[in-house]
């Protein structure tokens, strides 16, 4: 049996008074909570320029209890605490060893230090606050309090002093202490005290507790990687385990093994050496294994390891595999609510290569974005075109990208993305695109793949018309719930958008989702191949929106901000939205429409010089009869004469500078080529 240790949790301290918490640290936001909460979800409990400052009372959509008392409102500090005591006037900046009879009391410190609401220009676009926030639904509610970009006092906002953090009280009983990202190094005190400030406990029984995440440049988590002290009311118990997490090849190839990977948590006092873990496949036998030579740590240790015997499937097609744990040290479980999950996988009977699909969330205002766009590039260029990149650019930091759009927001929704760049990898890896790395990349190329996708693409100048077509087909039948075909059309290259980062060109630039952002509901035969068509009139004008703001951005039905249309692509793509997983990807190879031909190919005619500034000659190769146009990128006609020879002369003295398609109309055939007039 291979056994991989995770980490030993630590406990700072358990409650030596009644009524009161047991706590462990661990690892990741599971829920609903944004640390980058959007304002006018929120209650601003202090803004910009706040120091030294106590607030009013705020209230609590529901009792809360602390230390067995229930209370409604709280008062807070910009110093990094909260108090249910409601008599206080003051807020205090020097952190004490707890218990203090002359510290705040009836509090919670997420770490209380001498810190103000200063803000960090470079990042987060000014905002530093105090704010509040609710979500769920009873009884399972969750009010939180969040300390946003607020820095050491006397420091400067130049990145190197920031902090998130937040305190998360549940309907349900108990609260989390988040820390959720920083720069530079600040310390203080974390933890409670109860009502007189005679007990109190303090994470990792220091008065100087150190942030707990390591950073000189402004680090910012995904909820996944934040760091999470949970307080949990009342006695600990003795022996309680849960299992935390499964993990199982999302594809198995049928009659070979496959790895089950369980991850348990201990919530008890006592360390775990012995525990009975036993799974069934769509409901059927059960196999059970006890493990002996556990070394699970208290108080929130976790522990990975491999179920004993690998799975083995007979058949192909969507299993579910239902896992539980018991009988941990040969002793009742106390709290069997944990004890069980499941996981799913697809048996295959063959399958096609994957192209990986990354969807990067980027901005021109965003300084981090510079590296992370390098980065991405640097590990998919040596990858041998198993890769696809769709760019989203976003409405922030500051006053955010031109190029944002409404989709753009749907697709950052639907990720749950909490700031920018984050990298999207098939739907499942969610990180700063600053730490990918090519073994992140081979994990995922490496899988195989159930669908294969074609794609091509036609544009008419004429109409305007960007069309997609092709077919999806699977190697098999499978489960399709949910299961949705999208297609990004992108412009290869744009510079129109650059704006504060110092980046003055942007590659793959997400222009339209077709049909839109939700994507179009597919089902699947085994080995039937399923037709598609999406076309994209570009409408209206090109317009360049003033920044990435609400106010700013293009209506998708009436305009466009399509540089150059000869640029625009497509990637296809399969997701299933229920798991946010993409299946396979695909991007477009372009196909001229009948009556078109590809002028780099064909060489029917040369435009020289070109850019061009007062005219320009056009060198015909076939033909002395026909009509030579001249079209802009929104379709309209600015210019139009008759052909008279195989060298003929054009004047555009008259057109504005810009890019434009020359049209040559001759035998029933158009011919197209760029030009740019540059006076």
């Amino acid at each position: 049996m291979k056994k991989i240790l995770l980490f030993g949790a630590i406990l700072s301290s358990l409650n030596a008074f009644s009524q009161g918490f047991w706590n462990y640290k661990t690892i990741g936001v599971t829920d609903a909570y944004n640390q980058f909460q959007a304002t006018a979800s929120t209650s601003v409990i202090f803004d910009k320029g706040s120091n030294d400052v106590i607030s009013g009372a705020n209230n609590i959509p529901f009792p809360f209890s602390f230390n067995g008392t229930n209370y409604s409102s709280y008062k807070v500090s910009d110093n990094g605490y909260l108090t249910f005591d409601l008599t206080t006037t003051s807020s205090m900046n020097t952190p004490k060893a707890l218990p203090d009879s002359t510290a705040p009391k009836n509090a919670i410190f997420a770490l209380w230090a001498d810190m103000e609401c200063i803000g960090n220009t470079q990042y987060t676009g000014e905002r530093s606050q105090v704010f509040s926030y609710s979500y769920g639904s009873s009884p399972n509610r969750v009010h939180v309090i969040q300390w946003y970009g607020m820095a050491k006092k006397g420091v400067a906002p130049d990145g190197s002093n920031i902090i998130f953090t937040a305190v998360k009280l549940y309907e349900a009983g108990g609260f989390d202490i988040v820390y959720g990202g920083k720069a530079g190094s600040i310390s203080g005190v974390a933890g409670y005290q109860n009502a007189t400030g005679t007990e109190g406990v303090m994470l990792g029984n220091s008065s100087s507790f150190a942030y707990p995440i390591t950073a000189t440049a402004l680090t910012i988590l995904a909820n996944a990687d934040m760091i999470v002290y949970k307080f949990i009311p009342g006695p600990q118990a003795n022996y309680e385990v849960g299992l935390n997490k499964l993990v199982l090849p999302v594809y198995v190839a049928k009659s070979t093994n496959a790895d089950l990977i369980c991850t348990i948590q201990n919530f008890g006092k006592n360390d775990i050496a012995y525990l009975k873990v036993s799974y069934s496949v769509d409901g059927g036998a059960t196999t059970t294994r006890a493990l002996s030579t556990l070394n699970t740590t208290k108080s929130g240790g976790l522990e990975t390891f491999n179920f004993p015997t690998p799975l083995n499937f007979a058949t192909s097609g969507a299993k579910v595999i239902k896992v539980w744990i018991d009988s941990p040290n040969q002793n009742v479980d106390e709290n069997g609510k944990n004890d069980t999950l499941t996981v799913s996988t697809e048996v295959f009977n063959t399958v096609v290569p994957r192209k990986v699909l990354h969807e990067l969330f980027t901005s021109s205002t965003c300084p981090p974005c510079v590296p992370g766009n390098v980065n991405l590039s640097n590990v998919i260029k040596t990858k041998n075109n198993q890769w696809n990149v769709i760019k989203y650019q976003a409405n922030f930091p500051g006053t955010g990208d031109p190029y944002y759009t409404s989709e753009v927001g749907s697709r950052f929704s639907f990720y749950g993305a909490t700031f920018v760049p984050w990298l999207t990898v098939d739907g499942s890896y969610n990180q700063n695109s600053n730490s990918y790395t090519s073994t992140v990349f081979d994990n995922y190329a490496n899988k195989p793949s159930l669908v294969s996708i074609t794609a091509n693409h036609t544009y008419d100048p004429l109409t305007k018309t960007f069309t997609v077509s092709g077919n999806v087909t699977p190697v098999q039948s499978f489960s399709t719930a949910n299961l949705k075909i999208r297609i990004a059309v992108i412009e290869s290259r744009t510079e129109n958008n650059a704006a504060t980062n110092g980046e003055t060109e942007f590659f793959n630039v997400m222009k339209k989702m077709l049909p839109n952002a939700s994507g179009s509901a597919i089902s699947f035969t085994a080995g039937t191949a399923i037709p598609y068509t999406q076309s994209y009139v570009i409408p209206g004008k090109y317009r360049l929106p003033a920044n990435g703001q609400t106010a700013s951005i293009i209506n998708l039905a009436t305009e466009n901000s399509v540089e150059d249309p000869w640029n625009l692509s497509a990637i296809v793509f399969i997701e299933d939205d229920t798991k946010k997983e993409v299946w396979q990807s695909q991007s477009s190879a372009s196909v001229f429409p009948l009556g078109y031909k590809n002028v780099i190919e064909s060489n029917d005619f040369n435009i020289f010089p070109n850019p061009a500034q007062n005219n320009f000659t056009v060198e015909l190769k076939n033909t002395t009869k026909g009509t030579i146009k001249i079209v802009d990128l929104n379709g309209k006609l600015v210019y139009s004469t008759t052909i008279n020879e195989l060298n003929q002369l054009v004047d555009c003295s008259s057109i504005a500078n810009g890019l434009y398609l020359v049209q040559i109309e001759a035998n029933g055939v158009v011919t197209s080529s760029k030009l740019n007039i540059a006076k």
